[in-house]
C-alpha cells in the first residue's frame, strides 16, 4: 500500500511539472536615474503597445530599476514620471522576436506637465543576451518574392547559413527540403524550429524536420538564431529558427491570393 502511495505522489509530482520552453517574446529593462547619476526609485512607467492600445503600469523598484516581460513583438511607447521632474516619453520603440533591450532612462529636473521625448533615430541597445543572428521582419516576409509562398525560405537571407537540399520539397506541406540547413558549417538537419517559443520539430524518415510551417499571413517575424545561445536554445546542434505569429491589432486588415504555377509562363 506504501509503494502504491509513493506512486501516486511521484505521477502527481511529475504532472505539475512545468513543459520546457523557448521564449519567443521580448523584454525591456533599464535603470532610471536623475542629472546626477541617482538612482531614482518608485517612478511610475507606463509601457503602451501602439498597435493594440494594450498598457502596462509599473514602478521602478528602490534602486531605480524597472523590467517588462513577456512582450509580444511589434511597436511601443514607454513614459516614466516622477514628482520634480520632467516627464519621459520614449517613442517607435520596436520589439522583434526574443529580443532583450535595454532602456535607461535619465529623469530631467523640471515641472511633471513638461516632457521630454525621445524619438525613434535613438539607438535601442541589447545588453542583456549575446545570441547572434539575424531577424527576418513582417516586411521582409510579406513583400519579397517566394514563389511557393513559404516564408522559412528567407532564412537563406541570413549569414552563415546555408541550404544543403536541391529546389524540391520545399513547399510548406512537404517539409524534407526546407529543414536542410548547414549552420556555420554544423551538420544537415540539426536546426531547431520554434513556433511561438514551442518547439516545432517532427521526425520524418528518421530526420530532424520542421513540423508545421504557417503561412505568409500569419507569420509577424521571424529570427535565425546562429550562435552564442541562450541555455535556453542549448538543443540544438545547428542554429535555431524562432517564429513569431502575429497577435492582432486594432486596424482593420485582410488578404487574399491566388496561386498560379504553370510551366509556360516560366
Amino acid at each position: 500500500m506504501a509503494s502504491k502511495c509513493a506512486l501516486v505522489v511521484v505521477c502527481l509530482v511529475t504532472a505539475a511539472l512545468p513543459a520546457s520552453a523557448q521564449e519567443s517574446r521580448a523584454s525591456i529593462a533599464g535603470t532610471i536615474t536623475d542629472p546626477s547619476g541617482s538612482v531614482v526609485g518608485r517612478a511610475k512607467l507606463q509601457l503602451t503597445n501602439v498597435d493594440t492600445g494594450v498598457s502596462f503600469e509599473s514602478a521602478s523598484n528602490e534602486v531605480g530599476q524597472y523590467r517588462y516581460l513577456f512582450l509580444n513583438p511589434g511597436r511601443y511607447k514607454l513614459t516614466a514620471e516622477m514628482a520634480g521632474f520632467r516627464a519621459f516619453v520614449r517613442e517607435a520603440i520596436q520589439l522583434h522576436v526574443s529580443q532583450a533591450a535595454t532602456i535607461d532612462i535619465v529623469l530631467q529636473v523640471g515641472s511633471q506637465t513638461e516632457s521630454i521625448t525621445v524619438g525613434a533615430e535613438a539607438p535601442l541597445l541589447e545588453a542583456e543576451k549575446a545570441d547572434r543572428g539575424l531577424v527576418i521582419n513582417n516586411r521582409n516576409v510579406v513583400e519579397l518574392p517566394l514563389n511557393i509562398r513559404n516564408p522559412i525560405m528567407l532564412a537563406a537571407l541570413t549569414p552563415g547559413i546555408q541550404a544543403t537540399t536541391v529546389s524540391l520539397d520545399l513547399n510548406p506541406f512537404s517539409n524534407s527540403g526546407i529543414s536542410s540547413w548547414s549552420v556555420n558549417g554544423s551538420m544537415n538537419k540539426t536546426t531547431d524550429f520554434l513556433l511561438d517559443g514551442a518547439p516545432n520539430n517532427a521526425v520524418y524518415n528518421q530526420e530532424n524536420t520542421i513540423a508545421y510551417v504557417p503561412p505568409i499571413e500569419a507569420v509577424q517575424e521571424f529570427k535565425v538564431m546562429t550562435s552564442t545561445y541562450d541555455a535556453q536554445y542549448g538543443r540544438s546542434g545547428g542554429g535555431t529558427v524562432n517564429v513569431s505569429l502575429k497577435s492582432g491589432a486594432n486596424s482593420l486588415h485582410g488578404s487574399a491570393y491566388e496561386f498560379l504555377k504553370r510551366t509556360g509562363l516560366n
